[in-house]
């Protein structure tokens, strides 16, 4: 009777590898469907502070700026003449040719018919100090009579998007843009060129001026300097602060529920790193 030999496996052979790479992933897949509570439990609490913390930064980037630059942009002084002065051309060039370079700002109240307060501006949004106060969104500034630029809670208020007709204070006009006052949101208002509201109810003019050295104005103008207060925390300082500490806060649960696994798979662990020696 013969017998026949039967030659051992070759270990080191790539079958081999094979084979033990085919049973590692089954005994993860294993350990998957046993503990898949936990680490659902431990994603959900990645997911929820990361969504935190992108939250608190969108908030905090999107909350006003600092009192002063809603009002003042970068000037340090502002005149304000009411609409109804009789000489109001003539006082708003008189302060031009004494301070020189100035931002005119005319305002004038819209009705809504509801309860929100939307004005008619009119700006130059390439004029000196209003950087702060103006910023395109979408589309561009008004360029020519007829143009206007709005806010989106005004665009939403009357139903009109960019390339639309809207009529403003008794005229039409069509929309370029969506813009928006960066340092205070809820400011809504209707941007216009220089020169399109004619029956302003308020003028504001921006410049820079030491306080105390304005003099000359009419006697129904008045000035206005930046609060002593007003120097804050900027947004940009607000959404770094928490952006860190959600970061932090991410790595502090990632730290807490991979060590909480890994404390639970000690022996498992050692396992493996015997293997691989």
């Amino acid at each position: 009777m013969s017998v026949a030999l039967r030659e051992s496996a070759d270990l080191s052979a790539d079958t081999g590898g094979l084979v033990a790479r085919r049973a590692v992933a089954r005994w993860g897949w294993r350990l998957f469907r046993r503990e898949w509570r936990q680490q659902l439990l431990v994603f959900g609490l990645l997911t929820v502070a990361v969504a935190a913390m992108v939250t608190g930064s969108a908030v905090a980037a999107a909350a006003p700026g600092q009192p002063g630059e809603a009002t003042f942009g970068t000037a340090t002084a502002m005149i304000t003449l009411p609409g109804s002065d009789p000489r109001l051309a003539a006082d708003i060039a008189a302060i031009k040719r004494r301070h020189g370079a100035v931002n005119v700002i005319e305002n004038e109240n819209l009705s809504t018919g509801t309860t929100q307060n939307v004005q008619l501006r009119a700006e130059d949004p390439r004029a000196p100090f209003g950087s702060p106060m103006l910023t395109l969104v979408s589309g561009r500034y008004p360029a020519a009579p007829g143009e206007v630029a709005l806010t989106g809670a005004v665009a939403n208020l009357y139903g009109v998007s960019r390339g639309g007709l809207i009529r403003l204070a008794g005229r039409s006009y069509r929309v370029t843009g969506i813009v928006q006052n960066p340092s205070n949101l809820l400011a809504e208002f209707a941007l216009v060129e220089p020169g399109q509201v004619t029956e302003p109810n308020q003028v504001s003019i921006l410049l820079d001026a030491r306080r105390g050295s304005i003099a000359g104005l009419p006697s129904a103008a008045s000035v206005s300097y930046p609060g002593a207060g007003s120097s804050g925390i900027s947004p940009a300082g607000i959404a770094l602060a928490a952006s860190v500490l959600g970061l932090v806060f991410i790595g502090l649960v990632a730290v807490a529920g991979f060590t909480v696994l890994a404390q639970r798979r000690l022996r498992v662990l050692g396992m493996l790193s015997c293997l691989d020696r």
